[in-house]
Order: C-alpha cells, then sequence, then structure tokens
C-alpha cells in the first residue's frame, strides 16, 4: 500500500510538473511577442516592485472590493502561498508514517496556523464554486462575468483546490489521531492499593 502511494505521487508529481513547464514555456513565448522595452524595464526598482507584489497579493486591494468573492479569493490565494511546507509534510509522510518539519513541524502555532488557513481555504474555493455555477452565461447570458470563458476547466482548477484542501484537514486529522493522547489511563492510587492487597 505505501509502495503504491509512492509511485502514484511521484508519477502525478511529474506529470504534473512537466505539464506546468509547458504552460510556463507557453507563456513566456507568448509574452515575448509583444513590442521590445527600454533596458531594465521589468527590472529596475526591485525593492518597490516586490513591495507592490506583497501589497497586491497579501492585501488583495482589487478583489476585496468585490465583497464576498474577494474575501474568498483572498482566503484561496493566501492558502496556495501559507500551505506549501503541508505538501513537504506529505511527502516526507509518504516514506515515514512520523515525518514532521525540523523545528516547527509539531509546533503548536504552527499547526493551529495551518489547520485555521487550511479550513477557510476550503471554505473559501467552497463558496467560489457555488457562485460560479449560479453565475454561469448559461443562466445569465452575456450579463454572467464568466460570459466567454471555458467553463469547465475553471471548475476543474476550483475542484483541484478544493480537494487540495479536504486533503489538507484529512492529513492533519491523521496526524492528530496517531501522536494523540493514549487509550489507555494510568492505574489510580486506589486500584494499585487493592492489586497489592489482592496479591497478599
Amino acid at each position: 500500500m505505501q509502495l503504491a502511494a509512492i509511485v502514484i505521487s511521484l508519477v502525478t508529481t511529474l506529470v504534473g510538473t512537466a505539464l506546468a513547464a509547458r504552460a510556463a514555456l507557453y507563456i513566456f513565448t507568448f509574452v515575448k511577442l509583444g513590442a521590445d522595452e527600454p533596458p531594465r524595464a521589468r527590472t529596475g526598482e526591485p525593492v518597490q516592485r516586490a513591495r507592490t507584489v506583497a501589497k497586491e497579493f497579501f492585501g488583495h486591494t482589487r478583489m476585496t472590493t468585490w465583497g464576498v468573492v474577494g474575501v474568498a479569493h483572498w482566503f484561496v490565494a493566501t492558502g496556495f502561498f501559507c500551505l506549501v511546507l503541508t505538501l513537504v509534510t506529505a511527502f516526507g509522510q509518504l516514506f515515514d508514517a512520523n515525518f514532521a518539519l525540523p523545528i516547527i513541524g509539531h509546533w503548536w502555532p504552527y499547526e493551529l496556523f495551518e489547520e485555521v488557513i487550511g479550513l477557510l481555504t476550503t471554505l473559501g474555493i467552497a463558496v467560489l464554486i457555488v457562485i460560479r455555477a449560479l453565475s454561469l452565461p448559461g443562466r445569465a447570458g452575456r450579463k454572467s462575468r464568466f460570459a466567454g470563458s471555458i467553463a469547465w476547466q475553471a471548475f476543474f482548477v476550483e475542484y483541484v483546490i478544493l480537494g487540495i484542501g479536504i486533503c489538507i484537514l484529512v492529513l492533519r486529522g491523521l496526524e492528530g489521531r496517531a501522536g494523540g493522547p493514549p487509550t489507555t489511563r494510568p492505574p489510580t492510587r486506589s486500584a494499585t492499593r487493592w492489586r497489592c492487597c489482592s496479591r497478599a
């Protein structure tokens, strides 16, 4: 069973990495079709660029103006960034069920953090899936914000994210069960005294 899980996980990872590399190459090739820009047009002011990226990613300054959609999307995006180490843990546990990250692996603030973010990410993507299902172009025509998009691709991505969130929560539950409190309690003082008297 463990060998099957290792083989399936590694093969899936290789296939996914190859597909991601192909998509990245396609995007890079497409972007290169644009006109040439002045030197350092895309690399100048690295500090300011880093601040802008952090502000837009963590602040979601535009998405949050969309109300529920923006908040749900913020949790999903944050989950992508904050839950990367759960993937490392999962790979390690393929080979050793007791594997944990060094230093922070059993640090309760980190464990609580990843559980909270994992739960909110799962709830966030579930909300987005429902909103997309209720707003498909077939229902609202061109007024739908999803008009012109390929629905099955979007649903595929959302279901993958939902699956990842559920797997993280299940993994945390299994970790808690494996390292939980013992099923037997230590004998009480009266029980110990009764044993001694019965032997006498």
